[in-house]
């Protein structure tokens, strides 16, 4: 019964790389640029969501949801200010004009 009283072989693994933070709080990924590229998609569409729910709220009771308004605002600045991050050498044009 030798066959069934071999112990399995571990394989190695390399040691799982943490997100390391830096004094200020920030959080350094490593991405590559197909992750990029998707993040930068995602961006898009929910800055278009927004777009649109901005739109909305002001042509409807605009004066009842001036703080929605303000957030939406808020949250749409963030996006714009993400995206700018998002920009590498060697990216298509597709991806650049996604903005």
């Amino acid at each position: 019964m030798a066959l069934f009283n071999k112990k399995k072989q571990e394989v190695p693994q390399e040691p799982k790389q943490e997100p390391k933070t830096d004094t200020v709080g920030k959080i350094n990924l490593s991405l590559r640029p197909d992750e990029i590229d998707l993040l930068r998609e995602c961006m898009k569409r929910t800055e278009d969501y927004y777009r649109g729910l901005l739109l909305l709220k002001q042509d409807w009771n605009a004066e009842k949801n001036e703080a929605a308004i303000a957030v939406i605002k808020v949250k749409l600045n963030m996006i714009d200010r993400l995206q700018e991050k998002t920009l590498y050498d060697g990216q298509s044009e597709y991806y650049r004009k996604l903005q």
